[in-house]
């Protein structure tokens, strides 16, 4: 998974149980993960990000300032 920030966004990334990065995502920077079975991503901002997940595009997962929690499993993201 990568995740790009259109705008500055708090992001939280946990793989197979692990969190592996938490932070400030300023525009313009990205983050990748790699997990073996989950990842979860948790913004602040869901519009304000870009995800790619095993390279496909998926744009923004939500509206500006809109916080949500998203799981994603290795087919795809889990609604």
């Amino acid at each position: 998974m990568v995740i790009k920030a259109k705008e500055n966004a708090w992001v939280s990334l946990s793989a197979d149980g692990k969190k592996m990065w938490e932070g400030i995502l300023q525009a313009d920077q990205q983050r990748a993960v790699r997990a073996e079975k989950q990842i979860v991503l948790t913004t602040g901002n869901a519009g304000g990000l870009d995800v790619s997940y095993n390279g496909k595009a998926l744009g923004a997962l939500g509206n500006e300032s809109e916080v949500r929690t998203l799981t994603f499993t290795a087919t795809g993201l889990v609604q």
